[in-house]
């Protein structure tokens, strides 16, 4: 009997509490908004051969894969006058490689790729540490294009 009182207290308590923290949460009132993330994947993968002129046959593996990421409502106004969507396709393609390139020294990356891309991986990983130093220079011309958006009826 004690045990089934004893619960009781605790659940009197979670309650309590819970209603505390409402009040609370309550009592401090705050303008709210969010936006809403949908990233999905999708991998597929091909098998196939094809005859050459010559009459061999080639056999070919393809994986692709197919990454899309969408915002929706990024001004928070419940209303979705800006959103974005977009979507990537990656294809790599296995096969047997031709004899005259069996030998061949071919790097993954070359110099000049990698000049192009290291400034770009930087920024990346800055901008995901640091975002607000993006969004210092963006939220000016984001909230005028939200007014705008908002005086026209959107």
């Amino acid at each position: 009997m004690s045990h089934g009182v004893t619960a009781s207290w605790w659940q009197l308590l979670g309650v309590g509490s819970s209603v505390c923290l409402a009040a609370l949460m309550l009592s401090f009132p705050a303008q709210v908004s969010a936006a809403d993330f949908n990233v999905n994947a999708h991998t597929s993968g091909q098998f196939f051969e094809y005859v050459r002129v010559d009459g061999d046959v080639v056999p070919r593996r393809r994986a692709t894969q197919y990454l899309g990421v969408n915002g929706y409502d990024l001004l928070g106004d419940g209303k979705n006058t800006l959103s974005f969507q977009t979507s990537f396709r990656f294809d790599t393609d296995l096969g047997l490689i031709d004899e005259e390139f069996e030998d061949a020294d071919i790097p993954d990356v070359h110099l000049t790729e990698w000049i192009a891309w290291v400034p770009l991986l930087i920024l990346i990983v800055v901008l995901g540490v640091y975002p607000h130093l993006l969004f210092q220079v963006t939220d000016p011309s984001m909230t005028a294009v939200g007014q705008v958006f908002t005086a026209l009826g959107g």
